[in-house]
């Protein structure tokens, strides 16, 4: 409880060091991948488990279950997806979003979370 309180209360820029280590020990990264990679996959990874965090093994875990989840290869491959969820692809109800983190991600400019949080 305390050590996830203070991982709570750290900015991300302060975590980050700390669930690099985590991810190269998960052989989520590898050591000797491009630093801006390793930056971006340990923002990510930071972000994304920050206020859940009970110590930052926890962010590596998460990154290794987001990075295994068993997306289809292509628009194709959709019938190992379930029904309803396929209407939704098809009908585009995803389209909007992914087109805008996209464009986001080519320009650059991909919101960074609030530092506080």
């Amino acid at each position: 409880w305390i050590n996830s309180n203070h991982l709570k209360m750290m900015s991300i820029d302060d975590v980050k060091p700390l669930v690099l280590e985590q991810l190269l020990k998960a052989n989520v990264l590898k050591a000797s991948g491009s630093e801006d990679s390793k930056e971006r996959i340990t923002v990510a990874a930071t972000c994304l488990a920050k206020q859940m965090m009970v110590t930052t093994v926890d962010a590596a875990t998460n990154a290794k279950a987001v990075l295994a989840y068993p997306l289809p290869q292509s628009f194709s491959d959709l019938s190992s997806v379930e029904p309803d969820e396929q209407k939704l692809i098809k009908s585009g109800a995803f389209y909007n979003v992914a087109k805008a983190i996209v464009h986001a991600y080519d320009a650059g400019v991909l919101p960074r979370p609030n530092e506080v949080n």
